[in-house]
Parts: structure tokens; sequence; C-alpha cells
């Protein structure tokens, strides 16, 4: 994980994104928990993980009335 000049926040690439998300303990993830592995914002996980969803790399599930949790597509 390299960081970016402008700030102390991380690059996070999109396989190691997926990696975490094969390998949680959980079946699916939250943005909250991807923020924090990666100590990046609860706003770029959400957005990353939507991008990795529309790429079809990811799914997505509504738990609530404004929760969401992402899993792999098997």
């Amino acid at each position: 994980m390299t960081t970016n000049s402008n700030s102390d926040r991380p690059v996070v690439s999109d396989e190691t994104i997926l990696q975490f998300v094969r390998t949680h303990d959980d079946p699916c993830v939250t943005a909250g928990e991807v923020a924090e592995e990666f100590n990046i914002t609860n706003e770029a996980a959400n957005y990353r993980l939507m991008k990795l969803c529309d790429r079809e790399e990811i799914a997505e599930k509504r738990v609530g009335s404004s929760a969401k949790v992402w899993y792999i597509i098997e």
C-alpha cells in the first residue's frame, strides 16, 4: 500500500480491497470495516465498493433503511 503525496491517506488497490472482502471473518463487510482497515474515509470506502459492484466483482445487499453490506459473488 502506498500513500498519496497530497495527504497521509493510503492508496489502496482494488485487488487489496477484494482480498480483504474474500478473507474477512464474516461473509460480508461494511464500508466502515473497509474504511477502518485501510485508514480511509467511509465515503471513500463506499465509493470504492460501489465501483467494484459496478464491475460485478462484488455484490451489495441493503440490510435496513440505509445500511449496506458487500460480499464476493460466487
